[in-house]
């Protein structure tokens, strides 16, 4: 028995029968670089075994289009694939920020692009002002190729995933890398808080050492203005009491502004589209993460989130205090671990300590 022939979706093919009494299937597709209507399979004796073949084709519809699929197009195919999956409008905001910075990516064919190719464009990524790209910057981008060859390699495009792999130490910084920020970067940072968004929010991580997450999910009912303390922070001390996260002076302004234009319950905020209404909300590790590498990137500076917390640590140990408000301060067990993870000694520093000894005595 015949199947009824209905109308099929937009974009999804059609079905011709041409003056022979055959049928031909018609697609749109990639034809050296240019998106047009191209023929599948002509000479097809009955509708149903066309339709079973167009069926088939559009379950990965991107076959045809391989040899001269170029990165720029596979990222069109994929953020129309997110859309469709009700990604949500910050992370395809975020997926086309990666997307920029892969320029020298953007005309590649997508089957000529393998793994020394990506590892080298990691390697030498590099800033709008030309310096270096941060830790942050290559590890987000990174992260971005990963997904979209994973895209690649799902829909049968690719066998294997050229960016699924470790990143070599040379490429990174380690883990464990101590780098506090400098008096003239903190400087840089107080010279344009009030020209660069987000600004604030690393002075504010710098002069109190929070945490990545506690800074990202700081309520505003919990900063005690009055007594000059952030309570609550979801941090034990070694002692079992909550934490009480310390507000100097010379950021209180910065807080104080915060809380007054913060449309949410959190310190830090971000909006989004919805149905032409702007929306806020708390915001997301990749935003947070996305909006620190801004500064990082304009002002020429290599640091990640945690260097903020590690400059305080650096500061309050080279100051003499006490190890007990040390710990207490920074939210650790014991010393050990400020002095091995966080404090920092510079080469000056060291070779002071060096001539002060006397191996004769």
């Amino acid at each position: 028995m015949a199947q009824k022939r209905t109308k099929r979706a937009n974009g999804t093919g059609s079905i011709v029968r041409d003056r022979n009494r055959k049928y031909r299937i018609r697609v749109m597709a990639y034809k050296d670089g240019v998106l047009k209507r191209i023929t599948l399979k002509s000479g097809i004796r009955n509708y149903n075994e066309a339709k079973r073949i167009l069926d088939e084709y559009n379950l990965n519809p991107y076959d045809l289009d391989i040899n001269v699929l170029t990165f720029k197009e596979l990222h069109e195919q994929f953020m129309k694939y997110k859309k469709e999956d009700n990604t949500t409008e910050k992370t395809l905001r975020n997926y086309n920020f990666a997307f920029k910075r892969c320029k020298a990516l953007h005309n590649d064919k997508v089957k000529d692009i393998m793994k020394p190719k990506i590892e080298l464009f990691l390697k030498t990524l590099k800033q709008k002002n030309g310096t270096e790209a941060s830790k942050g910057t290559k590890n987000n981008t990174k992260i971005f190729l990963n997904m979209l060859f994973g895209f690649a390699v799902d829909n049968r495009l690719i066998k294997d995933n050229p960016a699924n792999f470790r990143m070599r130490s040379n490429n990174f910084e380690k883990k464990n890398k101590k780098n506090p920020f400098t008096t003239a970067e903190i400087q840089k940072l107080w010279d344009n808080v009030d020209n660069y968004e987000f600004i604030d929010v690393i002075l504010i991580m710098i002069y109190t050492g929070v945490r990545f997450d506690e800074m990202r999910m700081m309520k505003i009912k919990n900063i005690d203005l009055i007594n000059n303390v952030i309570k609550n922070s979801g941090n034990k001390t070694a002692k079992g009491k909550d934490r009480l996260i310390i507000i100097k002076k010379e950021i209180k302004d910065l807080i104080i502004r915060r809380c007054e234009e913060s449309p949410t319950e959190y310190l830090v905020y971000g909006s989004y589209m919805t149905d032409s209404k702007k929306q806020y909300q708390e915001v997301g590790k990749t935003y947070f993460r996305n909006q620190f590498n801004k500064i990082m990137e304009a002002f020429g500076m290599e640091h990640t989130p945690h260097d903020t917390r590690r400059t305080l640590a650096t500061k309050l140990y080279k100051s003499g205090m006490k190890n007990k408000d040390i710990i207490d301060i920074m939210g650790h067990t014991e010393i050990t671990t400020t002095e091995n993870y966080y404090v920092c000694n510079d080469e000056e520093e060291l070779k002071e300590a060096m001539d002060k000894v006397d191996l004769l005595n």
